[in-house]
């Protein structure tokens, strides 16, 4: 799963959700050495010495696969939502409106869930015992990270980190925030429920179950582990379901409460983000992998 967290920070252009990527031009250059950079990702996890050239074209077929099936679905969001933006009255952007763009943008996560199920399907079975037993090592010190930065934060330090990173992002997309943009941003905190808890659980089962199964008697583990990611993923998704929908709801209801408020300069400089991040993409998808 530790692909999944490079490629979220480093490739999807996440708008809605809230996962934003920085500058266009420093994209554009991660994006085209992703080919390096996730095998030296694994690489820090687990020593792949003979399996390195396996993991360098499995990764190969991953950008491919992201390139061909998802870029083009992104500039069609980002277009979608410039069209929303340019086409209207700003108040008459209400959460119904916007609540389907933030599914979208959950769907394409799934999409790529599954298809780094695959990936990882086909290259763990290859690693030997001490690769193994070296990579669950690896992920238990991040288990370790993760726990001391996101469980047994108080309501009010978990309001601060959402609060903190909502203006952050909104500054991104719209530049100066008006006093009233920043209180509604932190009403939007306040409403927030972390999943923190039960992401914990999720990674826990997933490592454990994944673990055991590398370690078992059976014969074909590429067609196991997919039956077992695939299991894994509908019981999570149920596990974060019913937050989900909450977050999403308050998420859209504030957006259209923000996008109500935007004066003409926060409209252009929003547009010119997205005119950016469209122009980067549809450049992105010409890049040669091979």
């Amino acid at each position: 799963m530790s692909i999944k967290v490079l490629m979220q920070a480093r490739v999807i252009v996440f708008l809605v959700g809230g996962f934003l990527i920085g500058a266009s031009c420093s994209l554009k250059t991660v994006y085209s050495n992703l080919d390096y950079l996730i095998p030296a990702y694994i690489d820090n996890l687990v020593e792949l010495d003979e399996l390195e050239d396996r993991a360098d074209r499995e990764t190969i077929h991953l950008l491919i696969w992201h390139q061909k099936n998802q870029l083009p679905k992104y500039e069609n969001f980002l277009t979608g939502v410039k069209h929303i933006i340019s086409s209207g009255d700003n108040e008459k952007i209400r959460p119904e409106i916007i609540l389907p763009l933030i599914q979208k943008s959950s769907s394409l996560w799934h999409e790529m869930r599954e298809q780094l199920s695959v990936n990882l399907a086909e290259l763990l079975p290859l690693l030997n015992t001490e690769q193994i037993q070296e990579l669950f090592a690896s992920l238990e010190d991040n288990n370790k990270k993760f726990i001391k930065t996101n469980i047994g934060l108080s309501k009010a330090e978990q309001v601060e980190v959402y609060s903190e990173r909502l203006i952050n992002n909104f500054e991104e997309w719209l530049g100066f925030l008006t006093k009233i943009q920043k209180e509604q941003l932190l009403k939007t905190a306040q409403k927030f429920q972390s999943l923190s808890k039960e992401r914990l659980t999720a990674r826990l089962e997933w490592q454990q179950q994944t673990k055991k199964l590398l370690f078992s008697d059976e014969k074909d583990k590429t067609k196991a582990l997919l039956k077992l990611f695939n299991r894994l993923s509908l019981k999570h998704d149920k596990l974060y379901e019913n937050t989900n929908i909450v977050n999403r709801k308050v998420l859209a209801d504030s957006l259209s409460r923000v996008i109500a408020t935007l004066d003409e300069e926060q409209k252009r400089h929003f547009i010119s983000k997205l005119d950016d991040y469209i122009e980067l993409i549809n450049s992105l998808e010409k890049h040669k992998w091979i």
